[in-house]
């Protein structure tokens, strides 16, 4: 059974233009069709113009390594975890900020 991965999971994958690793997170926005994408952790700009387009909304929740893959446009991926799993530190990180 092949690996599937859902909206928050954090991949690194490598950015052949620079030379170097970058991390980015799955996405997915509901308008008139559900759209798969990935999104720099850096900038929150979309990692490339490739997305997963399914008509049904809500109709698929996971995604494979191969559609991961082909969102990256790269197969050097690497599962990091979810946002979820960083979620408190975040928070932790941003109250701190704020206290000073």
């Amino acid at each position: 059974m092949s690996k599937t991965y859902v909206v928050g999971d954090i991949f690194k994958v490598r950015d052949n233009a620079l030379q170097m690793d970058k991390f980015v997170v799955l996405t997915r926005a509901l308008m008139d069709a559900e759209h798969f994408f990935l999104v720099s952790v850096g900038s929150f700009e979309p990692w490339s113009e490739r997305t997963l387009t399914f008509e049904n909304r809500y109709e698929k929740t996971k995604l494979d390594e191969s559609e991961i893959q082909y969102l990256a446009n790269t197969s050097r991926i690497k599962h990091m975890g979810n946002m979820n799993d960083y979620r408190n530190k975040i928070v932790e990180i941003l109250n701190m900020k704020e206290a000073v």
